[in-house]
């Protein structure tokens, strides 16, 4: 079976503008993704930020829960007082920053 085709110059140049639209879907389309993937990432992060923060909530909820002297008070104070700056910097280095104005 033979099949002939002809294309004029006309329609050549509709081709290669559908072609052209195509690449461009084609690129926007893997920028999108990896911007999904950048968003994935970003979330995963803070999801995890947030657990760990909320663990260390509960840890602390619970050793105040357990104190019965103003000795134990004074103890969970002291861990506290110590861990303060390292739990400052893990919630500043998972936040995210603010978008700009």
């Amino acid at each position: 079976m033979r099949i002939d085709l002809h294309v004029t110059l006309t329609e050549n140049r509709k081709l290669e503008d559908i072609l052209c639209r195509v690449e461009q879907l084609l690129i926007q389309g893997g920028m999108m993704a990896k911007s999904f993937a950048d968003l994935q990432a970003s979330v995963t992060a803070n999801t995890n930020a947030s657990r760990s923060m909320l663990a260390v909530l509960q840890g602390i909820v619970e050793k105040l829960k357990q104190c019965e002297t103003v000795t134990d008070f004074e103890t969970v104070t002291t861990e506290l007082d110590a861990s303060t700056k390292a739990l400052t910097d893990a919630a500043v280095a998972n936040t995210p920053a603010a978008p700009p104005a």
